[in-house]
């Protein structure tokens, strides 16, 4: 595969290897998704729009970085020496492997020529820029060299492997010295980096994209309410509902607490905004965010992430609760039910609005339908358990106008896709059903394959399922343990591929064994190299001429590329006066 880096990845890498802040997901035409999540290698395709969108990054990219920490030399001083050192260094980083020559060739010659027209700065700029939108930057390779009938991944497409898998970012200098040496080809050493890696704060980012993305959770500052049935819903309280989760996904996380956890914490962490929204009471201040607090949640929000605002709020209607979305959701992401269409011919029309029904009773004739029935009774029962909490996440025993209260029953059956079925009370049962199920179990490390891996047709997907959950349940299904395992199976390490396909670029630069040594390196330039002569970069004027200012003349002319456009502008100064 060579894939794509997602606009997340894309954003990490940037700040890693240059230390810009860039938003984007703004900047770019949206990732496809699937499965909730937004970095399926197959669908990461690259239209011409995305194409200039690249260009125009990368050059504010380029402008924006400080190159003090990047050369090795004063930028007063810099040469052809400095930029070559430039070149080597900064492309092993951004290319994630070690450039060739013919490649350092061709970023020098660049170089020279925006140095002959401006000066050392302006070309190690041009580099960079040009660097970002390479493909070896955009994509990240697992192509490997061939190796009997087989391909086997450099240890730089491992290092990649690893870093982009826990931290959504390019590997850090510890990987990239590993790489250089080989070492990355012995599994137990990789699995060490795994660990060190896992101990990272940024590992515990990449764990709260994955639940949000796996729960669908990222939808939430996007969903729509009715300003008026739910006017204690804005956007302060939807941001404070996320921190809320991600801040018990790090805490879990950091413990490598079981996945169980994730379902039925009978704590949560709040400020002391969302414990009023919620109605509860609050403890000890969270040790990095003192503005949150751990509070006491197992009477009134026993399900974990699942009764939290976040997942609650999103899984909505505009004016109501829905124990279809809810259901849905757990039916599809968390059970991994796949659920078809609704029949053809079937018309789907909400419910009356009844006063005198709960919405319980509204919903009944999903069950009652044939047509419906079949799907519907693995849905609702699910949603029902949820009734509790009304479309904005607020806990509740009645619902309905006030002089027509009704109370709700949260009661159902769980039916599994091979047939068992158990009941259920309330949320807080359901979750403890879920927190123990083998298919809630197996879907959580499929989960992980998608996001991590990414399911193609070469990829065997229920065996590699299979291979996950037996590791999972080795330890004690820790919220961790699916990236151990995807990190230990032969994929991670060697692929399949036809006589025809051809080894990755580079490869005679690469070590091919624990401590051996490349067939080819890059020389420094030779000392008696010529440098080329700086040119001399305008200077921006005190001030500006009117364009109907007598003693001036201005021409223009336009050049339409077939991807682009430019307008040479020409100002001739046709008196005998100095014009600023």
């Amino acid at each position: 595969l060579l894939r794509r880096l997602s606009h997340e990845e894309y954003r990490h890498t940037i700040f890693d290897l240059l230390g810009v802040e860039i938003d984007a997901k703004a900047s770019f035409v949206a990732d496809p998704s699937l499965h909730g999540f937004d970095n399926p290698p197959e669908e990461l395709l690259v239209s011409s729009l995305l194409v200039n969108q690249y260009r125009e990054m990368a050059e504010y990219i380029g402008e924006q970085v400080s190159l003090n920490d990047l050369i090795s030399c004063s930028i007063p001083e810099g040469d052809i020496h400095c930029a070559h050192r430039f070149i080597v260094d900064f492309g092993l980083r951004a290319h994630r492997r070690p450039l060739t020559t013919e490649e350092v060739n061709r970023y020098l010659a660049l170089y020279q020529t925006i140095v002959e027209q401006e000066c050392f700065e302006q070309g190690v700029r041009w580099v960079i820029i040009a660097m970002l939108q390479s493909p070896h930057f955009l994509y990240r390779s697992e192509l490997g060299w061939r190796d009997g009938d087989r391909f086997t991944l450099s240890a730089y497409e491992i290092a990649s492997e690893l870093s982009y898998l826990v931290w959504q970012s390019m590997p850090d200098e510890e990987l990239l010295d590993l790489a250089s040496e080989g070492q990355l080809l012995d599994a137990t050493i990789a699995q060490e980096q795994l660990q060190r890696l896992l101990s990272d704060p940024k590992s515990v980012r990449t764990a709260q994209y994955f639940i949000e993305r796996w729960l669908h959770l990222d939808r939430l500052m996007q969903v729509t309410r009715d300003s008026i049935i739910y006017a204690a819903l804005y956007f302060e309280i939807r941001e404070m509902m996320l921190t809320e989760t991600r801040l018990l996904v790090q805490e879990l996380w950091d413990s490598a607490a079981p996945l169980s956890s994730l379902f039925s914490s009978d704590h949560s962490w709040l400020n002391a905004e969302l414990a009023e929204y919620y109605g509860v009471d609050l403890g000890e201040a969270h040790p990095q965010n003192p503005d949150y607090y751990r509070a006491d949640v197992s009477s009134s929000r026993p399900a974990g992430v699942l009764t939290h605002g976040s997942f609650l709020t999103t899984h909505a209607s505009p004016t109501s609760s829905s124990p279809i979305l809810r259901g849905v959701t757990l039916r599809e992401q968390v059970l991994c039910d796949h659920l078809d269409p609704p029949p053809e011919g079937v018309e789907i029309i909400p419910p009356i609005f009844d006063p005198s029904l709960s919405t319980r009773e509204r919903f009944a004739a999903h069950t009652e339908d044939e047509l419906c029935a079949s799907c519907h009774r693995l849905i609702d029962p699910l949603g029902f358990a949820f009734e509790n909490y009304d479309g904005i996440g607020r806990f509740r025993l009645t619902e309905g106008e006030e002089s027509m209260l009704i109370d709700i029953d949260s009661s159902g059956i769980l039916e599994r896709s091979h047939g068992e079925a158990t009941a259920f009370t309330n949320a807080g049962e359901l979750s403890v059903l879920l927190a123990e199920d083998r298919q809630v179990q197996s879907c959580y490390v499929r989960q992980w394959l998608r996001f991590g891996i990414g399911e193609s047709e070469g990829l065997d997907s229920d065996c590699y399922t299979e291979t996950l959950l037996n590791r999972f349940q080795e330890d004690n299904f820790s919220l961790r343990s699916p990236l151990f395992s995807l990190t230990s199976t032969p994929h991670f390490y060697q692929r399949s591929g036809e006589d025809m396909e051809l080894s990755l670029p580079g490869e005679a630069y690469l070590v091919k064994s624990v401590g051996g040594s490349p067939e080819r390196v890059i020389e420094a330039l030779p000392p008696e190299t010529e440098n080329p002569v700086c040119g001399i970069p305008p200077e921006a004027g005190g001030g500006s001429a009117e364009t109907n200012d007598p003693r001036l003349s201005i021409s223009l002319r336009e050049d339409r590329w077939t991807t682009g456009y430019c307008i040479y502008v020409t100002v001739t100064n046709q008196s005998e006066e100095e014009v600023n």
